[in-house]
């Protein structure tokens, strides 16, 4: 896995060089922008819109690999990470982002509002993900004859505590660095409510999974630090910019992360790909 992780960043590097940028923010139509190929042309500031964005679109392959991990072959990684990097996720960043995109134009009254990717970049990746591992289908002995569910021995709870925290401040750093500029005099500003606004709907989303975990009469009535974990990923991309929104992502996102468990288990997607997709989705 952590080969093929440093594959998908090589083979995204250069695809997304080739002709994710140039379909991302090349000028065109709403659909599409058609200029900026192999970056050429591109302004002197579309270098750190570039690597920006590359870091994006790799992150959207990653989380396609977290579905999959270890049950697909090498070459399928670097054909999805190819496809994504290149086409998937810089058609929706140009509808969303592009200045000419039609959900960055919108209707008179309203716009689109993503403000470090909770949709563009998560949502689609889990999403994509998801399409994954119901076409894989379940491990073998996950499920019985008769379609019900057998449970697996757990993993170390340490090391997905670990991974989780460092995740966890990766994306303080990442919707920080969605401001792009810290230039202006009301800089500093945007960046302590981004910050905070991030840390009030992760505590949020912690807490109402934790309960609803313990308390709700249809799930296992226990403390899970791991559904702690979980629902203090999901709201990190709440709109960080908008505090209204933050707020209600991270508290309501979770209700849903809880639920949206059984739906899945109907059709026999993974648990463990379960978790890592519904938190993508929720972003």
């Amino acid at each position: 896995m952590r080969a093929s992780d440093q594959e998908k960043k090589v083979v995204g590097a250069i695809v997304y060089w080739a002709v994710g940028y140039a379909f991302s923010f090349g000028d065109g139509n709403a659909f599409i922008g058609t200029k900026y190929f192999f970056l050429i042309n591109v302004p002197v500031n579309g270098y750190y819109y570039w690597w920006y964005h590359y870091v994006y679109a790799a992150t959207s392959a990653s989380i396609i690999g977290g579905a999959v991990a270890e049950r697909i072959r090498f070459v399928s990684y670097l054909t999805y990470t190819s496809f994504t990097t290149g086409f998937i996720y810089p058609i929706a960043c140009h509808w969303a982002w592009g200045p000419r995109g039609w959900l960055n134009v919108g209707v008179p009254g309203a716009t689109y509002q993503d403000f470090s990717g909770g949709s563009l970049i998560h949502g689609l990746g889990g999403m994509c993900g998801l399409m994954g591992a119901i076409c894989l289908g379940p491990r073998i002995g996950r499920f019985d004859k008769k379609g019900n569910s057998n449970s697996l021995p757990g993993h170390n709870v340490a090391f997905v505590t670990l991974g989780g925290f460092i995740l966890l401040f990766g994306f303080f750093s990442f919707n920080v660095g969605s401001q792009f500029r810290v230039g202006q005099s009301y800089g500093g500003a945007i960046i302590g409510l981004i910050i905070t606004n991030s840390i009030l709907s992760v505590a949020g989303g912690g807490i109402t999974a934790t309960f609803i975990k313990r308390f709700h009469p249809r799930m296992s009535k226990q403390w899970s630090l791991l559904t702690c974990i979980n629902g203090l990923d999901i709201p990190i991309h709440g709109e960080p910019a908008y505090p209204k929104t933050s707020y209600g992502s991270g508290w309501g996102a979770d209700g849903d992360y809880i639920m949206d468990n059984e739906p899945l288990m109907l059709v026999h997607s993974d648990s463990d790909d379960n978790d890592q997709l519904i938190v993508e989705s929720k972003n």
